[in-house]
């Protein structure tokens, strides 16, 4: 399924020139198969309510933020100024390719490129609040 995400202008344009595809993040949540690849990001995030930032940026309430407004974090310069707002759709796009998405942001993770995980990740960090 096909989706245009408008949330930030980058991401809406460089969606619909790479052409990607995304799942659909409303389907029957799998909490339990998210909590274990979600346990992938922990890694380089923390995910619990004011855990200090790791490598990367506490995770902890994510969906539905701005991104790049925690305090303390140095975000890279392309995420400062995407105009991304953390919905599930957002989500989606970036974790699927997060360089292919946005070029030089600071995450040098390849992705989740399973769409199973990808909708079961972004299911466990909605539910992180």
């Amino acid at each position: 399924m096909s989706r245009c995400v408008t949330s930030g202008p980058g991401l809406l344009i460089g969606a619909a020139l790479l052409g990607l595809q995304t799942v659909a993040v409303d389907a029957a949540c799998d909490l339990d198969r998210g909590t274990a690849v979600l346990a992938q990001c922990k890694v380089c995030h923390s995910v619990a309510s004011g855990a200090p930032h790791s490598t990367g940026p506490n995770l902890f309430g994510i969906v539905g933020r701005q991104a790049a407004v925690m305090d303390g974090f140095a975000y890279s310069k392309v995420l400062r100024e995407s105009g991304f707002t953390w919905d599930p759709q957002t989500l989606d796009h970036f974790l699927a390719n997060p360089q292919q998405v946005l070029p030089y942001n600071r995450m040098a993770f390849g992705g989740v490129t399973d769409d199973a995980d990808r909708a079961a990740v972004i299911c466990a960090l909605q539910d992180l609040k």
